[in-house]
């Protein structure tokens, strides 16, 4: 199908129910672009930033890991490295 005649059987299309005509019309959309996303980290969402379909920029938060377990780990290590006496770096 050309444009021109893509084009015109859009318009006919869109025309239609003015004038008295129904028109069944099936379509498959495609996303331009997908992306796999993944982390290295393992936990819980604590909260996700985006909806579903939503466009983002390269770089954006789209998700926020639970930190509770970390900042527990982080405080062990501090609590077994003062007992070592040694600093925690």
């Amino acid at each position: 199908m050309t444009l021109r005649a893509f084009c015109a059987a859009a318009m006919l299309g869109a025309c239609a129910p003015a004038m008295g005509m129904a028109q069944a019309v099936t379509a498959i959309l495609e996303p331009v672009q997908s992306v796999d996303v993944r982390t290295s980290l393992v936990g819980i969402l604590a909260s996700v930033d985006v909806t579903e379909g939503a466009e983002v920029a390269q770089g954006t938060p789209l998700a926020q890991l639970d930190s509770r377990t970390q900042r527990q780990r982080v405080a062990l290590a501090k609590v077994v490295a003062d007992a070592d006496g040694r600093e925690l770096r």
